[in-house]
């Protein structure tokens, strides 16, 4: 039971290292997706909030 408990526990702690070590290979693709999804949702936002100002400024008016 113990021997399991540390396999188990290695096993987890090599697939760790293993995820990291790709991701990092992947690292400067993944923050240019990463920031062109940043933009693109900063873009949304902006557009959102400038409707509902015509919107509201249009109620009021």
């Amino acid at each position: 039971m113990k021997l399991n408990v540390i396999a188990a526990t290695v096993f987890a702690a090599v697939t760790a290292l293993a995820a990291q070590a790709s991701f990092a290979e992947e690292s400067p693709l993944m923050q240019n997706r990463m920031l062109e999804l940043t933009q693109s949702a900063q873009q949304q936002v902006t557009e959102q909030a400038a409707s509902h100002t015509v919107e509201a400024t249009a109620k009021q008016g």
